[in-house]
């Protein structure tokens, strides 16, 4: 899933940054573009990308907030003892208001998962294929991601499990969160498996549309970029309050007054966004939940729908959302 950022905008960043990283004053400015940066390449389902765009931010501006974002780059690419590292240094730096309770579920999760992967590597390293592509599928189920999949298959192929092969390659491609690498490497491994006739017996499934789960999530996404935007807006607060306490007898004066009027602003422009955000959200969920209700009214008896689970990112500036099931 990762892949080489190119030597130009390697050359680019150095330049964009490295003036303002030499004398250590932060830049918000040059954070941000790096942000966005990193957003691209999430898009682009490229993590590992994305979580060094991230720690170039966060090189420029130290705050916690970039560190939750890398941290959250790094679970995604597979790589949860980094994860859980920049999560724990987000914690010890504070600030992060309501947000510390989720960024600890995060940090326990990443801790949970470090030990499988760290086993599955150990597994690959001795030659023990066939254990390690157990291991993948542990940590799979323990977070779901692609690329746990892809390596799951990468591990059945050299232990030369054919079926095993083929189940994860058909489980991969349906996966929205592959990087062109991986998806090009399972359109090539499932191009091969299917050139032999497989005869399977499966029952019949009925199939349904996820239209009301993606609604459902398109809600909570909102509602959660809603807090982030309530996060943001306390962090712009919290830098107000600092510019009075270092004033005399509370008054900012001269630039400094400018400044803490220009992050009040931003507050006020947060908090106001957050708050419709999570209004939004919650009218979305409930309208996702009334069409499900509705729909499985009508659902023909014996007939299920599981959804394997729904996925929201929280990162500054956005959500990343996937939706999984099975019928």
């Amino acid at each position: 899933m990762a892949s080489v950022i190119p030597t130009l905008t390697a050359v680019w960043l150095l330049t964009f940054v490295g003036p303002a990283a030499a004398e250590g004053v932060p830049d918000p400015e040059a954070a941000r573009a790096l942000g966005a940066k990193a957003q691209e390449a999430l898009r682009a389902h490229e993590p590992a990308v994305a979580a060094r765009w991230f720690e170039q931010a966060l090189a420029v501006e130290p705050r916690a907030m970039w560190w939750v974002a890398a941290g959250e780059a790094w679970l995604l690419a597979g790589e949860p003892a980094v994860a859980g590292e920049r999560f724990a240094l987000a914690l010890k730096e504070g600030g992060l208001g309501e947000a510390k309770n989720q960024i600890e579920e995060r940090l326990s999760l990443a801790r949970r998962l470090a030990p499988i992967v760290a086993r599955a590597q150990a597994l690959e390293g001795e030659r023990a294929y066939a254990r390690a592509m157990s291991a993948w599928e542990e940590a799979h189920a323990t977070l779901p991601l692609g690329r746990f999949v892809v390596l799951g298959a990468h591990a059945a192929e050299k232990a030369g499990r054919e079926d095993d092969v083929r189940r994860l390659a058909e489980a991969a491609e349906q996966r929205a969160d592959l990087g062109a690498d991986d998806a090009r490497w399972v359109a090539s491994v499932l191009a091969r498996v299917r050139q032999r006739p497989v005869v399977l017996s499966r029952p019949a499934r009925a199939t349904t549309s996820l239209a009301p789960w993606i609604v459902i999530a398109s809600g909570a996404a909102v509602a959660v970029a809603g807090g982030v935007a309530l996060f943001m807006a306390e962090g712009a607060w919290d830098d107000v309050r600092t510019m009075k306490a270092s004033a005399d007898e509370g008054v900012v004066l001269g630039p400094t007054r400018a400044d803490a009027a220009r992050r009040a602003d931003e507050a006020e422009v947060w908090s106001g966004a957050g708050w419709v955000a999570i209004g939004v959200g919650a009218v979305v969920v409930g309208a996702g939940v009334g069409w499900l209700l509705a729909r499985d009214a009508d659902r023909p008896e014996g007939q299920t729908e599981v959804v394997e689970s729904v996925d929201f990112v929280m990162l500054p500036g956005g959500v990343a959302l996937s939706t999984r099931g099975r019928f």
